[in-house]
């Protein structure tokens, strides 16, 4: 059977539901890496050192663009460069690892993976058979086939 890819917005699973059918392998959670990294700047953050990391390789990737800089005035032009090429792999990695964090936390922490789904900021990737299953879904998947 298909999966179908499926905001919060649309369909409320518990997070019961949501660990169950993920164990038995018909759903995937998701979350796109801007609305983590809102989330996380906003507060909403699992339990742990998600937020210290976050910020702390947010810092570390404008460091190294402001030593590039500095570099590049003090010693050879490419260093501006360099440094600016060293902060955005900082940044796409700090952005996947926040991403992990939030999904690793949601398969354990109920409150957290709760909180998210009230500001609709997961995706389901979900089989149809489990739709059925779930009060409202069929509505949505029937609606968005058309």
């Amino acid at each position: 059977m298909s999966k179908k890819i499926v905001p919060s917005s649309a369909v409320r699973i518990s997070h019961e539901q949501m660990v169950s059918l993920r164990q038995q392998g018909k759903l995937n959670l998701g979350i796109e890496a801007s609305t983590a990294s809102s989330l996380i700047n906003a507060g909403v953050k699992p339990s742990g050192t998600a937020l210290a990391a976050h910020r702390t390789y947010v810092l570390l990737g404008y460091a190294a663009f402001v030593v590039g800089l500095y570099l590049a005035f003090t010693s050879a032009w490419w260093w501006g460069i360099f440094g600016g090429i060293v902060m955005l792999l900082i940044w796409r990695a700090n952005m996947a690892g926040t991403r992990e964090n939030m999904l690793d936390a949601a398969m354990e922490d109920e409150r957290f993976y709760e909180r998210v789904l009230e500001l609709n900021g997961w995706l389901y990737q979900i089989e149809e058979d489990a739709l059925t299953d779930i009060p409202g879904a069929q509505l949505f998947v029937t609606s968005r086939q058309r």
